[in-house]
């Protein structure tokens, strides 16, 4: 069980989608859907795991790109070999790379038109657009999408594909066709309240919103920067091309494509990390950096999810596409991250979307590591349902519980909820030792704009943490447990402190979750 329960953290990211499209509407509470049901962690089943955008022009999800060829059996990996090492070395085939683009070719990559203001939208609007489409149309949209969808201007502007026109004139079209909709038919449709919401507020008298809107009181990480002084160094990890020369440019195929860069532990000895400094890219949907214990060697890539997730242990960081540049831990406390001299190795996964040409890219993060230790180092630990159940055409709430048997306080400083493209909802509520109740998170849920919240709660010893994941299966199959973002999950992931105070023995434990 340990070994699943290490491999679910990196799950949590390595399945954030297989397309732009894979968007649900995330404001539709299972409870809220009549038929509902609740299933306990002893009504769950036992078997083996199996596995919006609001977009006005006339795109479509992209296809997946052919999968490269596979190795022999006994390594199984896609991958590309160091240059260092031959194919007959590594026991596995080297996978293909494109030709090298040019600067030309490069600098064609299809870009979407950034945002064209500031003026915020309509809360009711935003809700909507935040959760369904601005995954892709953000306001630095790459080649995710042909435009911004998150300033009124951008809904007033002529359409790219129809200049005599408004983009919130094709808006509304697109979100009630059936030939081309948007969100595509690859994501989660519309509820009727949202396309009430479309159709009662997009028009040429579209108002200006608040700078802020009522929502639940969860609130995005937003801590500040450490101070110069307190940072050592900090340290790459940027997509390369394979080999030892890790300052090459990775190619990047034209579609929907992975890879997995694998990067000795760069720092001495034990380490906390303060901060991750982002290097984006516009062909970037994600990224996730964590550890693996397969001893492979600097320099290989892996190009398929799954390949990637294997021997993988803990998570530290992922981003979807985003205006935030950096990461940053809260004052006194630093982030765990694994020792040099261990079996283990870091390892960048990038998923890519890229509507254009082959590209270059050096996309990735910088981990800048503490001079000296802060006072208190945390870690991340899931909570939620290593078995789940979800029958077709129906709501099912899936509630499970954790009960920490650290004897002392626990610091919870970040929750990251995650499900796949069926999730609507999370919320975790703590039951107190005194018998009163607290409620850690409850929000809406959008699994392509996937948001870590700021916490300051403290939990006590007897107290336990109720995680209920809301879904809603509109398909015509059963859904189970696993990473693929055609099967689902439950998650709750909490970067708390001490580090391993939410496993699920005690804080010596190497687990990586509480799960009953």
């Amino acid at each position: 069980m340990r070994l699943r329960t290490e491999k679910m953290l990196v799950w949590v990211v390595l399945g954030l989608g297989t397309a732009c499209g894979d968007v649900q509407s995330g404001h539709t509470s299972a409870s809220d859907v009549p038929g509902a049901t609740a299933q306990s962690p002893q009504s769950q089943s036992q078997s083996p795991t199996s596995t919006a955008s609001g977009e006005a022009e006339e795109s479509q999800a992209i296809p997946s790109a052919p999968e490269a060829p596979r190795g022999p059996a006994s390594d199984d990996l896609d991958v590309e070999p160091p240059l260092e090492h031959t194919a007959a070395d590594a026991g596995i085939e080297a996978a293909p790379q494109p030709e090298a683009a040019s600067a030309d070719t490069a600098a064609t990559a299809a870009l979407g038109r950034e945002t064209l203001g500031t003026t915020p939208l309509p809360c009711a609007l935003r809700s909507v657009v935040e959760t369904s489409c601005q995954s892709c149309h953000a306001r630095t949209p790459g080649s995710l999408a042909p435009m911004s969808l998150t300033s009124r201007e951008d809904f007033m502007a002529p359409a790219i594909s129809q200049p005599d026109r408004k983009v919130y004139e094709l808006v509304a079209e697109r979100v009630h066709s059936a030939a081309a909709p948007m969100p595509p038919i690859t994501a989660r449709k519309l509820t009727e309240g949202e396309l009430a919401t479309f159709d009662g507020l997009l028009g040429a008298e579209l108002s200006a919103g608040p700078e802020r809107c009522e929502g639940s009181g969860a609130k995005r990480v937003e801590y500040p920067p450490p101070d110069p002084s307190e940072i050592q160094q900090c340290y790459p990890f940027y997509a390369y091309r394979r080999g030892s020369d890790l300052e090459q440019p990775f190619q990047v195929p034209t579609g929907e494509n992975y890879a997995c860069f694998v990067f000795d532990i760069p720092w001495p000895g034990a380490a906390q990390a303060l901060s991750v400094n982002i290097r984006d890219s516009p062909v970037v949907h994600h990224w996730v950096l964590f550890d693996e214990n397969l001893s492979l060697p600097q320099g290989t890539v892996l190009v398929t999810p799954d390949d990637c997730s294997l021997g993988a242990t803990t998570m530290y960081a992922s981003g979807l596409i985003s205006d935030d540049d950096a990461m940053n831990m809260p004052p006194a406390v630093g982030l765990q991250m694994p020792t040099a001299g261990s079996n283990l190795r870091m390892m960048l996964s990038v998923h890519y979307f890229n509507m254009g040409e082959p590209v270059d890219d050096t996309s990735g993060v910088e981990v800048c590591v503490a001079r000296e230790p802060r006072e208190h180092t945390a870690a991340p630990h899931n909570v939620g349902a290593l078995d789940l159940v979800l029958p077709p055409h129906q709501a099912t709430d899936i509630v499970t519980r954790c009960t920490p048997k650290y004897p002392g306080d626990i610091h919870i400083i970040k929750t990251q909820p995650h499900m796949h493209a069926r999730g609507v909802r999370l919320d975790t509520i703590i039951e107190r030792a005194d018998g009163s109740r607290e409620t850690l998170i409850d929000v809406p849920y959008d699994f392509t704009n996937q948001i870590t919240y700021e916490s300051d709660v403290v939990l006590k010893p007897g107290d336990v943490l109720v995680t209920t994941c809301h879904f809603m299966n509109d398909t015509d199959r059963t859904i189970t447990e696993g990473a693929s973002t055609e099967e689902e999950m439950c998650m709750n992931v909490l970067t708390a402190w001490p580090a391993g105070s939410l496993n699920a023995n005690n804080v010596d434990d190497g687990g990586t979750g509480c799960f009953e």
